[in-house]
């Protein structure tokens, strides 16, 4: 039985979209590059580029990494290749006006010798239509708009202080240490002042939990934390940083230490001039919380 013309471009048209999308073996290879030269088939007859594209595209819009260098290369070509796909004459056929219905012969009309079927070229072609508008727009709405690193590492999200509390909290650390504030000396500011100091040594990091404290006036004074390590003297401690409290409630205040902690046991506010000191007299000691060791 004879094969017409049309019947081998499109078993020719079927061949280039399985070598496009999931390879052929070497027969089928061997006969696909018989119907190309058969064909006089160019590079924009086929579709290894299309399919690639393509399934570059779909990757990005589900947030996968694409190849380095890749991401704009791909959205500047999909955006740009739109118009030409939709101006394809194989695509032609079945792009229609977005208010008509794509119109196909009747299968009920006898005055037709052949029920109409898609072609793979029209197949493919419709879907390149559709998927190439859908790129345009996703571009031209921000979508592909994603924040990039300049150096080539992966995008770091800043965490928010809250976060990074719990995530200390929640990090099953051996040597994590948690200890309540305390009023030692009955001072003003602290009277109606709760909360808890939270730390690892291994991680060199840890938060102030304050609840209540009162409000400085960082002109004037600012808060200051001390922090003992059973490696130094007491006279000693090591700074961990002044700060503010700006508004009644509870703040979260990192823990800033100037220097190594080999094993805390305990934690001190101070009341000092704006800026802090080198050594304290520790003459207004708000806050305190000792760690059981």
């Amino acid at each position: 039985m004879s094969t017409s013309p049309e019947q081998k471009r499109e078993h020719c048209d079927d061949l280039l979209v399985m070598s496009a999308v999931h390879g052929v073996d070497d027969a089928e290879q061997l006969e696909l590059d018989r119907l190309i030269r058969e064909f006089d088939l160019s590079d924009t007859d086929r579709f290894e580029s299309t399919v690639g594209a393509l399934d570059a595209g779909w990757h990005q819009m589900a947030g996968d990494v694409l190849p380095e260098g890749f991401s704009e290369r791909l959205k500047t070509k999909i955006v740009d290749d739109a118009a030409s796909y939709v101006g394809n004459p194989a695509a032609d056929s079945v792009a229609q006006d977005s208010t008509q219905s794509p119109v196909r012969p009747n299968a009920s009309d006898t005055s037709s010798t052949s029920s109409y079927a898609w072609t793979t070229r029209e197949k493919l072609m419709s879907l390149v239509t559709a998927a190439s508008l859908m790129f345009a727009l996703a571009s031209a709405t921000g979508f592909f708009d994603k924040p990039e690193p300049q150096d080539g590492t992966d995008v770091v999200v800043e965490l928010t202080i809250q976060e990074k509390l719990a995530n200390l909290r929640n990090a099953g650390l051996a040597d994590l240490r948690v200890a309540d504030w305390t009023n030692p000396t009955e001072s003003v500011a602290s009277q109606s002042a709760t909360g808890q100091v939270v730390w690892s040594d291994s991680r060199q990091e840890g938060y102030m939990v304050i609840d209540n404290l009162q409000v400085n006036d960082p002109s004037v004074e600012q808060y200051q934390l001390w922090i003992f390590d059973t490696e130094r003297n007491d006279d000693f401690p090591v700074d961990g940083g002044v700060f503010d409290i700006n508004a009644q409630g509870q703040v979260i205040v990192p823990i800033d230490s100037r220097l190594p902690i080999t094993q805390v046991k305990m934690f001190a506010i101070t009341i000092e001039i704006p800026g802090g000191v080198v050594k304290s007299e520790r003459e207004r000691l708000p806050l305190l919380a000792s760690i059981e060791l």
